[in-house]
């Protein structure tokens, strides 16, 4: 309740104090509001986490990278967007390939052997050591947004006895390009993974490129609130100060007039007595 009283100082307004609390409560929430930033992508590599606000600000979606820690397996990273935006940053980041999978390789594969290995294992272990290598590879060429390499190695059984030719390695790569058509060589990519395999022919490896269309540009997306068009990343933003805005003129001419209506009481009072 508003409390007003008559000193020799004048009026000490214990009412405006609470106005200015509300006002400060009013504004604060409204920044909360505005700042309400959802998650996209969460517990990625910071290269990742780079390359997704990159594409995500080409298509004209203020994103940011935020760091989280994951225990033992060191920092990562999330990558947040305005509330307003998340349908199209995930529909824009599922465009683009990202965040890419990391395909394990010599490193991953090999890092904690098995005591024992038999012969399949050892060979499993080393083609897929090998393919992940070769996606890696594939995926720093410019326009490619996804590669799966699959090897096939020939056991020892399928080598016939009788020194004729054996069966040979072979392999096949899957790879997801940008843009409305393929980029990629495809005899430069069955050159480049046959002499990354012992034994391989070019001839052997199956290439299958498969166009993605690319994320939109940076065109303006606009959205109304009220009569005033501005940016549909800022709506958001622009909605909540009006309503803080509005909040704090009524708070403002509540007390206002609460206080002209006390000066006048207070009038009369000083009237009264003298005119009596």
């Amino acid at each position: 309740m508003a409390c007003f009283w008559w000193t020799e100082g004048g009026f000490r307004m214990g009412f405006l104090s609470r106005v200015s609390a509300v006002a400060q409560v009013v504004t604060i929430c409204s920044g909360l509001a505005a700042c309400s930033d959802t998650p996209v992508l969460q517990g990625i590599a910071e290269i990742e986490a780079n390359r997704a606000v990159a594409v995500l600000d080409t298509a004209g979606i203020p994103a940011r990278k935020h760091a989280e820690e994951s225990g033992g397996t060191g920092t990562t990273f999330r990558v947040v967007v305005s509330s307003d935006e998340v349908a199209r940053s995930v529909q824009v980041l599922h465009t683009s390939g990202l965040p890419r999978r990391e395909e394990p390789g010599f490193a991953e594969t090999f890092g904690q052997p098995s005591l024992v290995q038999s012969a399949s294992e050892e060979r499993a272990r080393t083609a897929q050591s090998s393919a992940g290598e070769l996606a890696r590879t594939l995926e720093r060429i410019d326009g490619v947004l996804d590669a799966r390499v699959h090897i096939a190695l020939p056991s020892a059984e399928d080598q016939p006895l009788d020194g004729q030719p054996g069966q040979s390695p072979s392999a096949s790569v899957l790879l997801r390009c940008a843009g409305s058509r393929s980029p990629i060589d495809e005899s430069a990519v069955r050159r480049l993974v046959a002499s990354s395999v012992v034994g391989m022919r070019p001839d052997a490896v199956t290439v299958v490129s498969v166009a993605t269309p690319t994320a939109p540009s940076s065109s303006l997306q606009l959205s109304y609130v009220g009569p005033i068009a501005v940016a549909r990343a800022s709506a958001s933003s622009l909605r909540w100060l009006l309503v803080s805005a509005v909040a704090l003129n009524i708070v403002l001419a509540v007390a206002l007039l609460w206080f002209a209506l006390r000066r006048r009481s207070a009038a009369s009072d000083e009237t009264a007595p003298a005119e009596s």
